[in-house]
């Protein structure tokens, strides 16, 4: 059976870099908070023109709101692997309801932001649910005691159920399945409690999502 690792070094600069070994996901992935005013331009008028609707997102994520005052623009988590050229940018929840994290995310992959996600967590850690805008797809990966399991489903976020920008909604499902249940990423979740996890969770999708639907 192969052997993870895991090695968490928390820097002044509050950057988090962790690394861990086993199969095709694996690599050094970093998270840290940055203030770039061009960035959080970029990222505010993606979420504000986002083609699906605010009714449909609030009951599909279960977020309490889904306004341009109810997330940080300011403080961005960048999330990135070594040796992969795509970039996550995730921006917090101000006020989540009681016992759930969540993020706006979306992927940069040279410099074009696209593939928006609704990214929620369960404070306890032990559920993450990966919510694709452009997609209309949910996947939902529950941790019961280090056992993995994965459900998707269409979500109607308003641009119609499953009705897919990239028709890459089960790509990324199986893709992050594999990365949990194969390749050590489980023991990354169960780790890391110090910062923003969404962003962490998007890290870890960062290659499926790059795979499957950035192009």
């Amino acid at each position: 059976m192969k052997k993870y690792f895991l090695v968490l070094t928390m820097l002044l600069s509050g950057q988090l870099m962790f690394a861990q070994s086993g199969g095709p996901t694996d690599g050094q992935l970093t998270v840290e908070v940055i203030n770039d005013v061009r960035l959080s331009e970029q990222i505010r008028s993606m979420f504000n023109s986002l083609q699906s609707t605010r009714s449909e997102i609030i009951a599909g994520t279960q977020i309490s709101s889904f306004s341009e005052s109810d997330f940080d623009f300011i403080n961005i988590y960048k999330s990135q692997k070594s040796g992969e050229r795509e970039v996550g940018y995730s921006v917090k929840y101000i006020n989540p309801p009681a016992g759930f994290e969540y993020s706006f995310s979306l992927v940069s992959n040279s410099g074009v932001l696209s593939y928006p996600m609704v990214v929620k967590v369960k404070s306890d850690r032990s559920r993450i649910v990966y919510n694709s805008l452009l997609e209309g797809t949910s996947l939902d990966v529950i941790n019961d005691a280090g056992q993995f399991s994965y459900t998707i489903r269409n979500v109607d976020f308003g641009r119609g159920t499953g009705s897919g920008g990239t028709d890459c909604g089960q790509c990324v499902a199986n893709c992050i399945s594999d990365a949990y249940s194969n390749h050590g990423w489980a023991s990354v979740w169960a780790v890391v409690q110090s910062i923003f996890i969404p962003a962490t969770g998007v890290g870890i999708a960062l290659g499926c999502t790059a795979r499957c639907c950035v192009h």
